[in-house]
């Protein structure tokens, strides 16, 4: 827990909602709030938190973030974010309604081991890419994921993690690149092809284009589960037959 001050930064009623995932050396939060300012200032130090976390701004509405003793500003819009430890004063601010801040804590025991001398620094301000995005949905899909998978995930956080800001040493690169990246693309391309799985024209190209990703690298990730795009997709469309079928428009046919 940290101790941190918050502040309306608008006359009118004042509304905060913070969701919480405590994952092994993982805490996720994702907060939702009228125009606020919250803020952790030296003051604030001596509680002994020196987690180090990602500030990612995952709302339609720009964010401004301040780290550091010199209070160097970022403004982060949708898609960036930045990161601190929380042993150096640090605020975010929102002048209009904060629509979705989402807040990936580790402890430093943890994370400190996959990079190197970061442990007091802040970083310039992170860009929006594909590996944030894959971060930020990671986090994301954590708040569904039960108890027994919580360590499965909470490793895929640490691989994007130590990604995100540059990981030091081969391992870590190996992890992330070999084993981490290609298993949260497949599962983001199979998420989408549930969610357009009745477009005429979705393909693998389809896909591909959505992803920023070559078509080949698209049939590699499913050959990695000894599968092709095509059988994966007829599969899965054949299984939605029979809930078609039983829908009002087809009872009496």
């Amino acid at each position: 827990v940290a101790n941190i001050e918050l502040s309306p930064t608008a006359n009118d009623h004042f509304a905060l909602q913070t969701d919480i995932k405590i994952l092994p050396g993982v805490t996720i939060s994702r907060i939702t709030s009228t125009p606020m300012e919250a803020r952790r200032s030296a003051c604030h130090l001596s509680d002994g938190n020196d987690d180090m976390v990602f500030q990612l701004n995952i709302g339609r509405n720009y964010l401004l973030m301040t780290a550091g003793h010199t209070n160097q500003a970022y403004t982060c819009q949708t898609g960036e974010g930045c990161f601190v430890t929380r042993t150096v004063p640090s605020s975010i601010r929102s002048k209009i309604d904060n629509d979705g801040l989402l807040n990936i804590a580790f402890s430093r025991a943890t994370l400190g081991t996959l990079i190197s001398a970061k442990s007091d620094v802040v970083t310039a301000a992170l860009p929006a890419d594909q590996t944030l995005g894959l971060f930020a949905r990671c986090a994301l899909d954590a708040f569904a994921t039960p108890e027994t998978n919580a360590q499965e995930r909470a490793a895929e956080l640490h691989d994007l993690a130590a990604g995100v800001l540059g990981a030091d040493g081969q391992p870590a690169k190996d992890r992330l690149f070999k084993r981490t990246l290609p298993k949260l693309r497949l599962r983001a391309i199979k998420a989408d092809i549930d969610v357009y799985i009745s477009r005429p024209d979705l393909s693998l190209d389809w896909i591909a284009r959505r992803h920023c990703i070559s078509g080949s690298y698209v049939r590699s990730l499913f050959d990695q589960e000894s599968t092709a795009f095509t059988d994966y997709l007829f599969t899965l469309r054949l299984s939605r037959v029979p809930r078609i079928l039983s829908t009002p428009i087809y009872s009496d046919r």
